[in-house]
């Protein structure tokens, strides 16, 4: 009673942000009737009845695998995929609108959760990396569902907080059947705070498949030779544009053809972001728009950064450069063969980092020393390109892994 009272609380005062985003940003937003849940998911008698909860993009990406794995092992699925993100959407409709439901996850008011639960009545309820909602855990499991949270992970300021409402956060972990997390780092933190057993099965990001991209349109498309270096500029947010372009401008006087892909990290920066470059007097064509000679190329579209990482000499994965963020999947342009440099604050992705710099693929680097570490690996490209598809190959089986877990639940 009182954790919906807290949440009905936070959500009155979220209200006028969310207002405010949508109004004066553009930010593309769950309906009212998509908040509270008004048109439950549906449900036959056939096949497997599973529910997966992946918060945003990164982790909308990495359920695919796990589907996959399922498939492959012979399940019949009904797949309810939720999120809570216009980017996490958006992703979960182009991977599996053909054979799921998509929505996005309501307010967790137990009278909510209770109605989808009986409605799709899932035989298993699955958690991707850490987004757990205590209604609806509850309420799937009193249908007797199993349920579970794989490719775990906590960064070490949510750990103290758990830690510090221990009764609240063994409600979330103790009571899942189970517990998988994506290293023996993450396990740590969670034995701090969880009595429960907790498996290691690895990162799921780590077994996403690279799309197919046709290089040669590409370089054709965006008027590309095989030689020119390009830089892919990834999840950028605010003020990272300015500084990071700032910080890489010297680059121009070695190589005057060089191509910037820039692509903010939410589509409702877009607008801003073109803004920025128009003040900054910089000239740049969209992501639809025929490229003559702009140095820039600002990626206004979701879901073309396969096409980026693939035609690109090296990627820099912001979010990194703020100490707001953390990071995102730094991995993401190593599936294209494409090595990649991320800045200091890589805080909530250590473990991808950790292998990125193993393989000799990534680097953590400043601002100021961009353009020296491009210079070098300009000289080195074939071996990094190498490097980054071994890094690929090595480090799959998560998903595998994951399911055989999964499967003896079940």
């Amino acid at each position: 009673m009182i954790y919906n009272v807290l949440l009905c609380i936070f959500a009155l005062c979220m209200c006028p942000k969310i207002v405010w985003q949508m109004w004066k940003k553009g930010k593309k937003m769950p309906s009212i009737g998509d908040r509270f849940g008004l048109k439950p998911p549906i449900s036959s008698d056939s096949g497997t009845k599973v529910w997966i909860h992946a918060v945003s993009l990164g982790e909308m990406k990495a359920v695919k695998p796990l589907t996959d794995c399922m498939i492959k092992n012979g399940f019949q699925l009904q797949l309810l995929i939720t999120t809570s993100t216009a980017t996490g959407y958006e992703e979960a409709c182009r991977l599996f609108s053909t054979h799921a439901q998509v929505r996005y996850l309501p307010l967790d008011f137990s009278w909510t959760m209770r109605r989808w639960a009986r409605s799709f009545r899932p035989n298993l309820l699955i958690f991707m990396e850490g987004d757990i909602w205590l209604n609806l855990l509850r309420e799937v499991q009193k249908l007797h569902a199993k349920t579970a949270l794989v490719s775990g992970k906590v960064s070490e300021k949510s750990a103290k907080r758990f830690r510090m409402f221990r009764f609240f956060s063994r409600q979330l972990f103790d009571s899942l059947d189970l517990l998988c997390v994506q290293s023996d780092e993450y396990r740590g933190r969670f034995e701090q705070f969880v009595k429960r057993p907790i498996q290691v099965s690895g990162n799921l990001k780590l077994d996403i498949d690279p799309l197919p991209v046709d290089v040669s349109e590409v370089r054709r498309r965006f008027s590309l030779s095989e030689n020119q270096k390009a830089i892919t500029l990834s999840c950028t947010h605010a003020p990272e544009e300015r500084e990071l372009i700032e910080a890489l401008s010297p680059l121009w006087k070695h190589f005057s053809d060089l191509v910037i892909f820039l692509a903010p990290r939410h589509p409702e920066r877009f607008g801003d972001v073109a803004l920025l470059l128009h003040q900054m007097k910089i000239p740049f064509c969209r992501w639809n728009e025929n490229r003559i000679q702009e140095p820039i190329v600002l990626v206004d579209t979701m879901g073309q950064l396969p096409m980026c990482y693939s035609v690109s000499s090296a990627s820099i994965v912001a979010g990194s450069f703020s100490s707001r963020r953390g990071g995102h999947n730094i991995l993401e342009p190593c599936l294209y063969g494409c090595p990649v440099l991320f800045g200091p604050y890589i805080y909530a992705q250590k473990e991808l980092s950790r292998i990125a710099l193993q393989y000799g693929v990534g680097c953590e680097v400043s601002e100021e020393m961009l353009v020296e570490t491009l210079l070098e690996w300009f000289e080195i490209l074939p071996l990094l390109r190498s490097n980054a598809l071994r890094l690929i190959e090595k480090n799959r089986g998560s998903a595998d892994r994951t399911w055989q877990m999964v499967q003896k639940i079940l």
